[in-house]
C-alpha cells in the first residue's frame, strides 16, 4: 500500500511539472522605439552615446558617425522586469524568469537634439530545464533604451 502511495504520489507531481511547462505563454507585445531629446549637435550626442555604451559594459558592433548609427554587440544581464517582458506561466509573470540571464542588443540612432533607442532582448534558452521545455522569448519594455538615453543626457549635461 506505502509504495502504491508513493508511485501515485510522483505521478502526480510528473503531472504537476508537465502542465507547468505547458502553461508558458510568449510576450504579444512588440519591443518599443524610444525616441527622446536631448540637447547636443549630432556629433556631441554620438561621441557621449559611445562613451555611456561602453561605460555600461556594451561592446559596438556597428557606428557610423555620419549616418549617426550605432549598434551593440549582445551584453549578458540579469533578467529584470523593469527591462523585459519574457512572457508568463499559468497567467502569472513566469517566475522561472528571474533565474535567469537575458542578452541585450541596442540600436541608437543620433539625430541633432535628439536620440532615438530600441533593444533587442533575447532569453536564456531553457530547454532542458528539468520544470520547463519552453523557448523563452522575450520584449524590450522601454526601460533599458530610458535609462542609455538619460545617461546620454546626463553626460551631455555635464560637458556643458
Amino acid at each position: 500500500m506505502r509504495r502504491l502511495k508513493t508511485i501515485m504520489f510522483f505521478i502526480l507531481l510528473g503531472m504537476v511539472l508537465i502542465s507547468c511547462a505547458s502553461t508558458y505563454r510568449a510576450p504579444s507585445a512588440t519591443s518599443p522605439t524610444v525616441e527622446e531629446s536631448v540637447s547636443g549637435i549630432r556629433s556631441e550626442l554620438f561621441e557621449s552615446a559611445v562613451r555611456v555604451l561602453t561605460n555600461e559594459g556594451f561592446g559596438i558592433k556597428y557606428r557610423n558617425e555620419e549616418a549617426g548609427d550605432i549598434i551593440t554587440s549582445g551584453k549578458t544581464m540579469d533578467f529584470d522586469q523593469a527591462v523585459a517582458d519574457c512572457g508568463s506561466n499559468m497567467g502569472l509573470p513566469a517566475q522561472f524568469i528571474n533565474e535567469m540571464d537575458i542578452t541585450v542588443t541596442l540600436t541608437l540612432h543620433i539625430g541633432d537634439n535628439r536620440v532615438t533607442a530600441s533593444a533587442d532582448i533575447a532569453g536564456e534558452d531553457i530547454r532542458g530545464n528539468e520544470n520547463y521545455e519552453a523557448d523563452v522569448r522575450c520584449v524590450s519594455v522601454g526601460g533599458i533604451e530610458k535609462q542609455i538615453i538619460q545617461k546620454i543626457r546626463d553626460r551631455r549635461a555635464s560637458a556643458m
